[in-house]
């Protein structure tokens, strides 16, 4: 039997805990192409990866990885939406800051399962946004 004195200084540590996360300023990070389901519950401080699910009615008190489901009371990672491979070049074609049009083209790579043309599609992609070096640049590496 748990005596009630005990019960709530353990109440009264994690009240204070809490407390502390949310008046230290710590932010609330919600990455790109997030889905958070009905009643959800994120605590300050959590970082919410690109592409992630939050199950309706989890509490996420911790940082969930980039595209990966999670859900419960407390939240954990459930599955990931696609292989480590996949989750590395969508992370780098950030295709949600592409305008409309670029986007539009990309659509049919995206929503297909070729994991070859999401390969080729994110290094043209990288190549196309990578700083170009002035020839003078180019002599001194």
């Amino acid at each position: 039997m748990v005596h009630s004195l005990s019960l709530r200084r353990i109440q009264s540590r994690i009240y204070a805990a809490l407390r502390r996360r949310v008046f230290d300023g710590q932010d609330t990070l919600i990455g790109h192409d997030v889905w958070i389901g009905h009643e959800a519950v994120v605590l300050p401080g959590v970082t919410v990866g690109n592409g992630a699910i939050i199950g309706a009615r989890s509490v996420v008190s911790r940082d969930v990885p980039p595209f990966s489901v999670v859900a419960g009371n407390p939240a954990r990672v459930v599955r990931q939406r696609f292989p480590d491979a996949v989750v590395d070049l969508l992370q780098q074609l950030s295709w949600w800051e592409r305008n409309p049009d670029e986007i539009r083209e990309m659509l049919p790579v995206l929503a297909s399962a070729d994991v070859g043309a999401l390969r080729e599609l994110s290094h043209a992609a990288c190549a196309e946004f990578a700083p170009q070096l002035h020839p003078d640049d180019q002599k001194s590496q």
